[in-house]
């Protein structure tokens, strides 16, 4: 028979009435139609003698949980040693009975040695709680038991108390205005807006882009933020060079954030998906002279327009000339100490062709060493224009003209010998 003693009772001896009831047969009378029973009912009252002791008893007084769905928090449980003994070497296991709700480094129950607990003292426990990555966002329950020595020194545990953990929403962040533009060959910007979509404020921030394809370089894969609250954004920016082994796509980047919770440790976010399109390759200058011609046996100072067709501005671009025979330069370096994006500047060369030159079209090659905004130096590609030599210029009269010059002098000669000879 089992009894159930109210929390509430006092300890000390009960008596506790017993209704005993039970049917007997006095006698049975035999004759040809069979027996005949003589029956009759009794029932009495007896008392028991229950003893409720005096011992440790316990409830929960509070509870408190900060933990968050994908994350680690903590479960703090208030418990009160109700009743009036005293218990030693206490201590209170805690059981999940879900999968989703793990203790400590992945374990579905957590112990927490309490030692000597006195009647009528709160004890608080605290546990570290992680809700899975897939957790339902719902409330958890956790029993709780308490195992001690009572007084006697006899090992009891107590009646199981169970207590309910509701983790909040997993923290989640977004990105905005994302913007770039890369570009085969050159050197970029990546940039955009990190949103805290909640629920907790995050400390020590940081964006990190990684990318997968070798051909994309980032400047540096880390980017600081300041501390956001839910609902706060914060901008970033990448240096991002695309390799001239690249090729004009459209890519798609992962971009995460690194940060401290509540408790302080280092957490990081789900994969925040964007993308971006990568232009084809150009070249970084335009050229063209101004001057397109030189007469063979000449020389000539050949204007060259340089034009910077990046967007970013250029620094101390040095220009030089190669030619080969039978053109010539004794002057073919110059600078320009500034080129803005779009801007074009003239530099001059100076070039001679040989007298002897064929009149065609020659090739002039001109390459370029500049300073990069960061300071970075490059060297462009190869460019090749052209220069038509020509025809050498007249230096006198035309060669028929002096001959003829020369025989009507000499036929005057002749007369005037003949003349002074009669």
């Amino acid at each position: 028979m089992n009894i159930t003693i109210k929390d509430s009772a006092e300890p000390g001896t009960y008596r506790v009435p017993v209704k005993i009831s039970y049917a007997s047969t006095r006698s049975v009378n035999y004759d040809s139609f069979g027996p005949e029973y003589n029956d009759f009912d009794r029932s009495r009252t007896e008392y028991v003698t229950i003893r409720v002791r005096s011992q440790s008893r316990f409830d929960i007084v509070d509870s408190t949980t900060t933990s968050q769905v994908g994350d680690r928090g903590n479960l703090t449980v208030t418990i009160e040693n109700v009743g009036d003994r005293a218990a030693r070497d206490a201590s209170v296991a805690a059981a999940s009975s879900s999968d989703e709700l793990l203790f400590g480094t992945g374990s579905k129950s957590s112990t927490a040695n309490i030692g000597s607990w006195e009647p009528d003292e709160q004890r608080v426990i605290e546990y570290t709680v992680e809700m899975v990555d897939d957790a339902t966002l719902r409330a958890y329950s956790v029993d709780l038991t308490v195992n001690y020595r009572d007084t006697d020194g006899i090992d009891r545990s107590s009646r199981t108390l169970t207590t309910g953990v509701r983790p909040t929403a997993e923290q989640s962040f977004s990105v905005t205005n994302v913007s770039t533009n890369l570009r085969v060959g050159e050197e970029g910007t990546v940039s955009g807006t990190v949103v805290n979509n909640g629920p907790d404020t995050v400390t020590n921030p940081v964006v990190m882009f990684s990318p997968s394809n070798p051909n994309i370089v980032v400047d540096s894969s880390e980017y600081a933020i300041p501390d956001i609250a839910p609902g706060e954004r914060a901008n970033f920016e990448y240096t991002v060079t695309v390799s001239d082994a690249g090729s004009a796509s459209v890519q798609q980047f992962n971009l995460t954030t690194r940060y401290r919770n509540t408790r302080g440790d280092v957490q990081r976010s789900d994969g925040l998906e964007t993308r971006a399109r990568i232009e084809p390759k150009r070249d970084r200058f335009t050229i063209k002279t101004a001057t397109d011609e030189i007469a063979a046996g000449s020389d000539q100072a050949v204007t060259v327009q340089i034009t910077n067709n990046g967007e970013q501005p250029l620094q101390n671009v040095e220009a030089k000339a190669f030619v080969e025979s039978p053109l010539s330069s004794d002057n073919d370096e110059a600078i320009i100490t500034s080129l803005a994006a779009n801007e074009t500047a003239e530099v001059t060369i100076a070039l001679s062709a040989a007298g002897d030159a064929l009149p065609k079209t020659y090739p002039v090659s001109l390459d370029f060493q500049y300073e990069m905004p960061d300071g970075d130096s490059e060297v462009s590609k190869t460019y090749t224009t052209a220069i038509v030599v020509t025809e050498p210029e007249d230096s006198g009269f035309p060669l028929p003209l002096v001959l003829g010059v020369f025989v009507i002098i000499g036929v005057a000669g002749i007369g005037g010998w003949r003349r002074w000879s009669s």
